[in-house]
């Protein structure tokens, strides 16, 4: 909980370079960090935060031709953005659903919800 080892890759351990970590942990009502298996199925409810989720940033691991997807309740969920694509901001209803009262639901697609891929998330309360 308070070390974390990085391998030999030049990104990331390149001799005299600074490399800055950034880590973020669980609070409890307001931010939680997990993951999830994609189903491929409509409607795939992710529950146990423990509050609704004003942000959602959510990765699909098992995949490089998908990309970072940020949802959040300012853009009404459906539009999402995305940090790491030319496209930038997108409607994409087809990804995401809902931010829930104790969760979030995403659709059957490759970014969020790839039947067998591990899903990395970011859920916020910021309201």
């Amino acid at each position: 909980s308070t070390v974390f080892k990085i391998g030999s890759h030049s990104d990331t351990n390149s001799s005299g370079q600074q490399i800055v970590a950034y880590c973020f942990d669980d609070v409890s009502g307001k931010r939680k960090f997990g993951s999830y298996t994609g189903n491929g199925s409509a409607n795939h409810s992710i529950t146990g935060l423990g509050f609704q989720p004003d942000f959602v940033l959510l990765k699909n691991i098992n995949s490089s031709t998908t990309y970072w997807s940020i949802f959040d309740s300012v853009r009404g969920g459906a539009l999402g953005i995305f940090p790491n694509d030319t496209q930038a901001e997108s409607n994409e209803t087809g990804v995401f659903v809902s931010l829930d009262s104790d969760g979030f639901t995403v659709n059957a697609n490759n970014t969020a919800n790839q039947n067998g891929s591990t899903i990395i998330y970011w859920a916020e309360k910021i309201h």
